[in-house]
């Protein structure tokens, strides 16, 4: 598909879409989506989701997600999310995770962090976290090159280069 898709209910294609689809409940691009998504409930790409995608409840990309990423709940990226994402409960990368991830409760990245992750309660980047991780409550990396800011806990597994705390209790090695 290539243009504009309007529904309803579902836009939906088996392959690529490019442009800009609108979906009352659900927007789906069986390979990859570039362009604009916008739905009532969900948005998902079978590979990679580029450009804008804005949904009620989520957002998912099969692969990688590039670009601008707003999901009332939640975001997820099977492999890499890159650009910004801004989720009510949960922003989620299989693999890395860079640019700035904004989640009401909680960010993960199964590897490396570069950019921000900020939340109300835990950010959690299973590599190194490059950047700041800002949480009410804590936040986890494995190597941390960078800052993280919580009122409980700030956790380190391997190294810190740089941190800053208010009230919190740094764990390294």
């Amino acid at each position: 598909m290539t243009g504009f898709q309007v529904s309803g209910l579902a836009s939906i294609t088996g392959r690529h879409a490019s442009g800009i689809q609108l979906g009352g409940i659900a927007n789906v691009a069986g390979a990859n989506a570039n362009g604009v998504m916008l739905s009532g409930l969900m948005n998902v790409a079978g590979n990679r989701a580029n450009g804008i995608q804005i949904s009620g409840l989520g957002n998912i990309a099969g692969n990688t997600s590039r670009g601008v990423t707003i999901g009332g709940l939640m975001n997820l990226a099977d492999d890499q999310a890159q650009g910004l994402q801004i989720a009510g409960l949960a922003n989620i990368a299989g693999k890395p995770q860079s640019g700035i991830a904004i989640g009401g409760l909680m960010n993960v990245s199964a590897e490396k962090t570069d950019g921000a992750q900020i939340s109300s309660i835990l950010n959690i980047s299973g590599g190194t976290a490059r950047g700041a991780q800002i949480a009410a409550i804590g936040n986890v990396g494995i190597n941390v090159n960078g800052m993280q800011l919580s009122a409980i806990s700030n956790i380190a597994a391997a190294k810190i280069k740089r941190t800053a705390t208010l009230r919190s209790r740094e764990y390294c090695c």
